[in-house]
């Protein structure tokens, strides 16, 4: 039996169209709720999905009220030893996870589906996505979840989200290939993916080709100004060198404002190569 924390779901209410819980999670109460306009009834094994991460954060147990499909609680646990490894590398300061006891009664063996009805998978355009849709030719619908890849609240990611849905939709509309709204999510397919993912390796590879012009022109310019001042300094010492001659012959006074402008360009010169250093 598991030492720790307790935590638990409850006020579990599983209808068509709509999933809902209490969430008691290390000391905390949050209330969640999943609705779609599609006729689906959820389970439990849905609320134990969203809360089985967040009380790994803790350790201890985790009480579902309702009953878990059997493979789902056979597999949460290679999840969990695996999520529990990959925390010990996490690079931004949170401490690793720990494994929670999952107390939850096993559902009882349900029938098979009949051969010719729907078959979904979440879909967001990753390696493993792609990997789920060519190993798996009998899915009919892939979901897109806004929140999960694309964030609405970072600035650079602004109106991304529905662009994206916007692209996936058009593609879906033109392949035939899903009939409506699934869940809470917007449907994809592989050329869907294909054609959205492409269209933005383009714009990657046009963004590096002028990124590179940029620094080649600027490496050029570079090269120029370094020219310019080399036949600016040999300028300016034959300008000394024939001032001191023409000096020498004609018994007069140096001409003051070239050796003026020899030493304003001396200190600039100066100012230029220290902050140079500095940089």
């Amino acid at each position: 039996m598991a030492t720790g924390p307790h935590h638990e779901i409850a006020d579990l209410r599983c209808a068509v169209g709509e999933l809902s819980f209490m969430a008691r999670i290390g000391g905390r109460e949050q209330q969640v709720w999943l609705r779609t306009d599609t006729a689906v009834t959820p389970n439990a094994d849905a609320a134990l999905a969203a809360c089985l991460m967040p009380a790994m954060r803790f350790g201890g147990t985790l009480t579902v009220p309702a009953p878990v499909s059997p493979r789902v609680l056979r597999n949460q646990r290679e999840f969990q030893s695996i999520q529990q490894a990959w925390s010990h590398g996490w690079t931004f300061g949170d401490p690793p996870l720990e494994e929670v006891e999952v107390v939850a009664p096993p559902r009882a063996a349900e029938p098979r589906p009949e051969a010719g009805g729907r078959v979904a998978a979440f879909f967001s355009g990753g390696v493993d996505s792609w990997s789920t849709v060519l190993d798996h030719p009998e899915l009919t619908d892939l979901i897109f979840v806004r929140g999960f890849d694309l964030l609405p609240g970072m600035a650079h990611q602004a109106d991304l989200a529905d662009e994206v849905e916007s692209r996936l939709r058009e593609a879906a509309e033109e392949i035939g290939r899903l009939e409506h709204n699934q869940i809470t999510a917007s449907h994809t397919t592989i050329a869907q993916a294909a054609a959205f993912q492409a269209q933005h390796a383009d714009a990657s590879a046009r963004e590096a080709d002028e990124q590179q012009q940029r620094a080649e022109m600027l490496t050029e310019k570079c090269s120029q100004f370094t020219r310019a001042l080399g036949t600016a300094l040999t300028l300016i010492d034959e300008l000394m060198r024939e001032n001191g001659r023409l000096c020498a012959a004609s018994s007069e006074p140096p001409n003051v404002k070239l050796f003026t402008a020899k030493n304003s360009f001396d200190a600039a010169m100066k100012k230029l190569l220290r902050d140079e250093d500095l940089n």
